[in-house]
């Protein structure tokens, strides 16, 4: 499938603290549609980023 035929937007999400959740990040963008998938990236040293893919 390629991606310009996809019905979902991917958002980058930064400055996120290094204690941050999956769970967290869910709650935070659940209310603009369902969430595809989250690519959670916490590195050793913060601050951590996101990659959420919402469903249109």
């Amino acid at each position: 499938m390629s991606r310009s035929s996809r019905s979902s937007r991917t958002l980058y999400v930064g400055n996120l603290p290094g204690d941050i959740r999956l769970r967290e990040v869910e709650d935070l963008f659940y209310k603009y549609g369902p969430i595809v998938d989250i690519d959670l990236k916490v590195p050793p040293r913060p601050p951590g980023y996101a990659f959420v893919e919402v469903s249109n």
